[in-house]
């Protein structure tokens, strides 16, 4: 991954850089100052630049080829899963109502997601889709106040929004394609 990192700064005519380069930036207020003047655009939500910036030193160490990833467990699951079904690389063309995309977004950049769910919203963490044996779509979630891990069948969801609402992942992210969240999903499950 190393050499990728250094190929990319290099095609950019950028300086390979490092936490400790970063850190010193004369563009470090500047960069947060700007971050939704530069990026807003280009996101249907921006995390804060304090989610960034947090998972910063993990991301480059990883790039570098220093350290390794953490390992996290699953989210504990109902019995009747499906183990050996996992999600597709998209979603988005499965004709749901339930906007699950935004869920795999959210994951990704560890944002909180609303979930209208039985007329009542749930500020949650999303972690994994899973389909029981008998084909049922579930999403499996973390609800921010409590901390309990809950359930929600996919059809059941009456709306999903994600927030600005940044979490640290307690649990794998099964809803989010390892190789594009490379540090905080665990491997295979």
């Amino acid at each position: 991954m190393q050499a990728i990192f250094r190929e990319k700064c290099e095609s950019k005519g950028l300086e390979v850089f490092s936490s400790q380069s970063l850190l010193a930036s004369p563009f470090l207020a500047e960069l947060k100052e700007e971050w939704a003047n530069m990026l807003e655009h280009q996101l249907s939500v921006l995390p804060p630049f304090s989610a960034l910036w947090d998972d910063l030193p993990q991301l480059l160490a990883w790039l570098e080829g220093r350290g390794s990833r953490e390992e996290l467990p699953s989210i504990p699951t109902i019995d009747d899963i499906d183990d050996a079904w996992s999600p597709p690389a998209t979603l988005s063309f499965w004709g749901l109502r339930t906007p699950l995309e935004k869920a795999r977004f959210a994951a990704a950049n560890h944002l909180c997601v609303e979930v209208g769910y039985q007329d009542r919203t749930y500020m949650v963490e999303p972690y994994s889709l899973r389909k029981t044996r008998s084909g049922q779509l579930i999403l499996y979630t973390v609800v921010s106040d409590t901390g309990s891990v809950s359930a929600y069948h996919v059809d059941q969801i009456d709306s999903l929004n994600v927030t600005t609402t940044a979490f640290t992942p307690k649990f794998a992210l099964d809803v989010v394609d390892a190789s594009l969240n490379p540090f905080s999903t665990a491997g295979g499950s």
